[in-house]
């Protein structure tokens, strides 16, 4: 994941979306102090003495902030989140967030993480594997399309035109 922006990162997530098998899978590296802004602000849920408390605290509060919607309108279940660990160089966390995939491809992305903590605050996500392209969520517009994938849907395309014409060539030399 590229976080190179401009300005300081202190107010921004990134948020590296892709598929694997039956999964969707999303990374996320957010500042540390951000993290622990969080988790003052959610202390009356949290003891801190107890890890599975403070990671069902962390769980249901992305599980609320940040929403995958496919195109029947159906939330995506999130069943996961791993915590891979704080960055002391960069002074960051990094999160892993494994959501059930279903049928129907994904539309829609909602993401309020951390607006309740910080309203200047900005998300970045990335979608595209081949591409440096980001969509930014914010307090003010914190849903987006899922872009899809126009290169993909022009193979498929080519695909089906290439199967109709052979099937047509054969059709065709067999009646003649």
């Amino acid at each position: 994941m590229n976080n190179t922006f401009e300005g300081s990162t202190s107010s921004k997530a990134f948020f590296e979306m892709f598929q694997i098998g039956d999964e969707f899978e999303v990374k996320s590296i957010i500042p540390c102090s951000l993290y622990e802004t969080l988790l003052i602000a959610h202390a009356s849920e949290i003891n801190y003495l107890n890890r599975n408390k403070t990671e069902g605290v962390l769980f249901n509060y992305i599980r609320q902030n940040f929403i995958i919607i496919d195109s029947n309108g159906n939330n995506l279940m999130m069943e996961s989140v791993e915590n891979l660990g704080r960055d002391e160089e960069s002074k960051t966390m990094t999160f892993q967030l494994l959501f059930e995939r279903s049928a129907s491809e994904i539309k829609w992305v909602v993401n309020t993480f951390l607006f309740d903590v910080n309203p200047d605050h900005a998300n970045y996500h990335f979608v595209n594997e081949e591409e440096d392209d980001y969509i930014i969520t914010s307090l003010q517009d914190s849903k987006f399309a899922m872009p899809t994938n126009e290169k993909n849907n022009k193979m498929w395309m080519v695909a089906v035109f290439v199967f109709i014409l052979g099937l047509a060539v054969i059709i065709y030399k067999t009646k003649g």
